[in-house]
């Protein structure tokens, strides 16, 4: 009777200590994040308000628009670092961005290299005559 009476006591504060650590334990809901997704442009620039952290572009049917640039946005050319007062209207430009309230935001700017051709080639001066 006693093996009965010690092995009931121990089934039972088995049972008690299973109890209060499953409910001692906070349950875990995973949190979704929001994805947002990056999507790219190759436009010409029209206009940069670095004040404003803004730069307007175009396409080649000639729309317009204007996009944020995020604060953190990385903007290069020709592989260096440089500020968004650098990129200058004309300049040939891909823009990541994500969209955010609507609006485009930019996260990076990577400004193209204008090949040298004969029209943008610098003009030499004619040599004297001997």
């Amino acid at each position: 009777m006693k093996k009965v009476t010690s092995l009931l006591t121990m089934l039972i504060a088995l049972g008690l200590i299973t109890v209060v650590y499953a409910e001692g334990s906070p349950t875990t809901t995973p949190v979704k994040k929001a994805v947002k997704t990056v999507s790219r442009l190759s436009r010409e620039v029209v206009s940069v308000d670095a004040t404003a952290n803004t730069i307007t572009v175009k396409n080649k049917a000639g729309k317009v628009e204007t996009l944020n640039v995020a604060p953190k946005a990385k903007i290069k050319k020709a592989g260096k670092i440089i500020t968004l007062s650098e990129v200058s209207a004309g300049d040939k430009v891909t823009i990541a961005y994500k969209t955010e309230a609507g609006q485009k935001v930019a996260v990076s700017i990577s400004v193209k290299k204008v090949p040298v051709t004969k029209a943008t080639e610098p003009k030499q001066a004619p040599e004297a005559a001997k």
